[in-house]
């Protein structure tokens, strides 16, 4: 029986990245010109850099997935992400922050998190990891434009089981990212 709600694995954004946001980013998105109705800014407390969505999950699933999360260790520590350009997906309906170059220590915790997972009989990616965090949504496409940002650096030391239910996150567990050469 799944449990309620649909569960992802994030790292939270920080008060100090989230004031960043507010006061460099927010104010360079482009909304202008006609915006579709129901279009709107996640709040910052939402704010969030998600690492792999897991979906609707059993309870027997539980167990698998804690210990998955728990053996994550990384040879980057902690994971160094540049936010540097405002974007878009799903042709407009959200618009994103995000890294301009590719962040290969991320990638690889996001590889191992997915075989880690894949034990707990969760499918692999087949899509490439592109880190962002949402900054808005829109039911419908908008002409949102890719936006340069002069950059934040934000150092992630920890991750986050979430579970979304009726448009509320709540977290359920919590770990350190841990240096896969200091094993303590």
């Amino acid at each position: 029986m799944n449990l309620p709600g649909n569960y992802f694995i994030t790292a939270w954004v920080p008060p100090e990245l989230q004031d960043w946001i507010r006061r460099e980013a927010m104010p360079r998105l482009p909304l202008h010109g006609s915006l579709p109705r129901g279009l709107y800014l996640e709040a910052p407390f939402r704010w969030h850099l998600t690492l792999r969505y897991l979906g609707g999950v059993g309870a027997e699933c539980m167990p698998c997935i804690e210990q998955a999360l728990a053996g994550l260790a990384f040879k980057t520590f902690p994971v160094a992400v540049n936010f540097d350009i405002i974007g878009c997906f799903q042709k407009g309906r959200i618009a994103w922050l995000g890294p301009r170059e590719p962040v290969p220590a991320l990638a690889e915790c996001v590889t191992q998190l997915n075989e880690n997972l894949s034990n707990c009989g969760f499918k692999l990616e087949n899509r490439s990891f592109r880190p962002h965090i949402t900054l808005v949504r829109s039911p419908q496409s908008w002409p949102c434009q890719r936006v340069n940002l002069p950059g934040v650096g934000w150092s992630i030391d920890q991750f986050h089981l979430v579970r979304s239910l009726h448009g509320q996150y709540r977290t359920e567990a919590s770990w350190p990212l841990r240096d896969s050469l200091n094993k303590e």
